[in-house]
């Protein structure tokens, strides 16, 4: 009888570690979408869904104004990609946690000696020692297209299936909202943070992004160097403030930009708290946006084609008719992102033309340098 008993337990201990085995391999093997638990959602859909109002610029350049939910640091920049057309991605990510089983697996970590490198990103609110396991994923990304001039949002494309087709395992971990836009003037390639996503006639062809090569000729990068001198026709962003500042005007909540846009040249957003008062100028411009001044929590984009003088973007804080000023001893230039800001030092400038004089002979001087 106690053999008899013996032989039952063994059989229950034997099925009890296959179904146990059983679990374990289905839970390693199952997709990799099933293995976490989700906790909570990390932020809301943003994207041209969040658009409330675009007006066309009164004056004759080829402007327009946005007007747009504020949705946070992580919010998707649009884009304007044609005279009539803005394009922007729509996006949710929530946070995962993963299973052991899952974290053990290669293609979560980058393991380089003895420091593995972690490969997913965490939610921006998160503490950054928290446990590796705790990631941020992708649960939507479409692209969309909104119409200027009929004021509405009149397409939508979902790229999650063509991410998921070319890589089930990695393709919705460890992307960066920030790094995801329309890369060529024509719209066939969206620039996904490390992948290229190449339109085709039904649907999209997702590759590897190429970067260009460090071992570059010298050459190479001194005719660039010298193109962008030429190009080079706008005001820096630290500039810019020091002379809304010699004007009285407050610099917080106004952001002033470049090379945001395929079509345009110049970007300032303002939040709606921070938009100057009834009489200015800008109200000229635009005079859809007096509604929304002091509204909280929206923010205004000005897309900018055909300016390229800070003194129009500086005189729309202003009283219509006062005329911009850059002070008796002129204002400091500090140099952009790019520049050795040190060969800026101690200079100033009384105009707009006078600050691309000085600008354009600082980046010969450097070019003289190169050359030696």
């Amino acid at each position: 009888m106690k053999k008899l008993i013996n032989k039952d337990n063994k059989k229950k201990k034997i099925i009890m570690v296959c179904v146990v085995l059983l679990l374990i391999t289905i839970v390693y093997f199952v997709p990799f979408d099933f293995k976490y638990v989700k906790l909570r959602k990390g932020y809301p859909s943003v994207g041209l869904s969040s658009v409330e109002y675009a007006e066309r610029s009164r004056t004759l350049d080829d402007s327009v104004c946005v007007v747009l939910k504020r949705e946070g640091e992580c919010q998707k920049e649009i884009q304007r990609v044609s005279s009539n057309q803005l394009v922007s991605f729509k996006y949710e990510m929530s946070q995962r946690k993963f299973d052991f089983f899952t974290t053990l697996k290669c293609h979560y970590y980058n393991d380089k000696g003895h420091n593995p490198i972690w490969q997913g990103v965490k939610l921006p609110y998160e503490d950054i020692e928290k446990p590796r396991d705790i990631l941020a994923k992708i649960d939507c990304l479409k692209i969309q297209y909104y119409d200027i001039d009929k004021n509405k949002l009149y397409k939508e494309e979902d790229l999650l299936p063509w991410l998921k087709k070319y890589d089930k395992n990695n393709a919705l971990y460890g992307l960066y909202i920030k790094k995801i836009g329309i890369v060529n003037t024509n719209n066939t390639v969206i620039y996904c943070d490390g992948k290229d996503l190449k339109s085709k006639t039904n649907g999209y062809q997702v590759y590897e992004h190429v970067y260009p090569s460090s071992n570059c000729d010298y050459k190479d990068d001194y005719n660039d160097i010298e193109k962008r001198v030429y190009k080079e026709v706008y005001m820096d962003a630290d500039t810019f403030k020091e002379l809304l500042k010699e004007n009285g005007i407050k610099t917080e909540g106004i952001d002033y930009y470049e090379g945001s846009d395929l079509y345009g040249e110049l970007n300032m957003d303002i939040n709606t708290e921070d938009l100057p008062n009834s009489n200015a100028k800008l109200y000229k411009v635009y005079p859809g946006l007096k509604k929304y001044i002091g509204q909280k929590g929206k923010k205004v984009q000005l897309h900018l084609s055909g300016i390229n003088n800070p003194d129009i973007l500086v005189g729309y804080f202003l009283p219509d008719g006062k005329k911009v000023t850059y002070g008796k001893k002129g204002i400091k230039i500090v140099g952009g992102y790019f520049d050795d800001k040190r060969e800026y030092k101690g200079k100033t400038c009384k105009s707009f033309q006078e600050y691309l004089k000085i600008q354009k002979q600082v980046k010969y001087d450097f070019l003289n340098k190169m050359e030696r």
